[in-house]
């Protein structure tokens, strides 16, 4: 199957949009019935060829991961002050 001829749908335009590649792979191997790895090369090949939703992608990934290493470092220091405080 030629990948450059599936359709990426706008469901999954929205998800890369808001940094869920796993979501967007996903939309589009349930609506273009391919393996797992097409779908996965599809995507990368849409990002690839559309560099501003790419740059979304990429700047919402990163507030993610933002937000994850904030919430594990309150959570660290919330268990060092409970235990400072037994």
């Amino acid at each position: 199957m030629n990948l450059q001829n599936i359709s990426i749908p706008t469901d999954a335009i929205s998800a890369l949009e808001n940094g869920n590649k796993v979501e967007a792979v996903r939309i589009i191997r349930d609506e273009a019935w391919i393996t797992l790895k097409q779908a996965t090369t599809a995507v990368d090949a849409f990002l690839d060829a559309n560099p501003d939703i790419k740059a979304r992608f990429l700047d919402r990934q990163s507030r993610a991961w933002t937000g994850f290493v904030y919430f594990v470092a309150l959570m660290a220091v919330a268990a060092i002050i409970a235990n400072l405080l037994q």
